[in-house]
């Protein structure tokens, strides 16, 4: 009997080839140092044609005080409550120190056909700024990036998220290290796939994948975060596997020529 093989490459293609095109991840999540550009990039909210996006704060425990769209003729701006307004010192949403105790978490976003707006020019993306107030008065304000590409990845609900304190990291690491490894394998097996074409930079599976590894990271079990983030659980153990390889020969510790893998995945 003659079990036949195949090179990592081909056998991560084969995974890619068939992982089914199940529509693009409801929540993709970042954290509020990102969201408020600490990275030096802005964060790109997509808003499709009968899509809405939500952008929600209630992991934060922050409120919104104050929204600006620059473009306003194509997406409308909604929240689930009224804006908390502190600094006025009269909205039903604050307490009697001044601050937020109340009012609105989440914002949502809703394409609309073009209007013509005099003396508005046209643009392919605009800023979204969102200010929010947490009950300490501390204020932050967030930049998105709005595109109406439809070619774009795209989620119905970005989730800002709060930092971990530096306590809540310290107690995490003796428990996390070996995991957060593992999670780095994927990592850099994704951006080996890129590199040799395997997934295209423009791929959906790229923000399924980063939605994956932020869900895991949150203490999500592994399976549950694949089904969530619409991603195999075979496609996270080749991209591991790759990972791992290119790590290995970063090392000169493995050969050149790549594992051959099972024919059958």
């Amino acid at each position: 009997m003659i079990t036949k093989f195949m090179p990592l490459s081909a056998a991560l293609s084969a995974v890619i080839a068939t992982t089914p095109a199940i529509a693009q991840p409801l929540m993709c999540s970042v954290f509020s140092n990102q969201a408020q550009g600490s990275s030096g990039e802005r964060q790109t909210v997509n808003v499709l044609p009968g899509v809405g996006t939500n952008i929600d704060f209630s992991s934060t425990q922050e409120f919104v005080k104050k929204i600006w769209l620059d473009d306003f003729s194509r997406v409308t701006v909604d929240t689930d409550a009224p804006l908390c307004a502190s600094s006025m010192g009269k909205d039903t949403a604050v307490m009697q120190d001044g601050s937020c105790n109340q009012g609105a978490k989440i914002v949502h976003l809703r394409r609309i056909e073009q209007l013509k707006i005099p003396h508005l020019p046209s643009t392919p993306t605009t800023l979204l700024s969102i200010v929010t107030e947490n009950q300490q008065q501390q204020m932050k304000l967030y930049e998105f990036q709005v595109s109406y590409n439809s070619k774009s990845p795209q989620c119905s609900r970005l989730s800002i998220l709060s930092e971990p304190t530096p306590q809540q990291t310290a107690n995490s690491l003796p428990t996390e290290v070996k995991e957060d490894t593992s999670l780095v394998m994927v990592e850099q097996g994704l951006q080996v796939a890129v590199a040799r074409n395997l997934v295209l930079a423009s791929s959906p599976l790229i923000p399924r994948v980063q939605n994956f590894l932020v869900l895991v990271r949150q203490g999500t079990v592994e399976e549950i975060a694949a089904q969530q983030a619409g991603i195999s659980m075979t496609l996270v153990a080749k991209l591991r596997e790759l990972g791992l390889v290119q790590q290995l020969r970063q090392v000169n510790t493995f050969p050149l020529a790549p594992q051959a893998l099972p024919e059958a995945i």
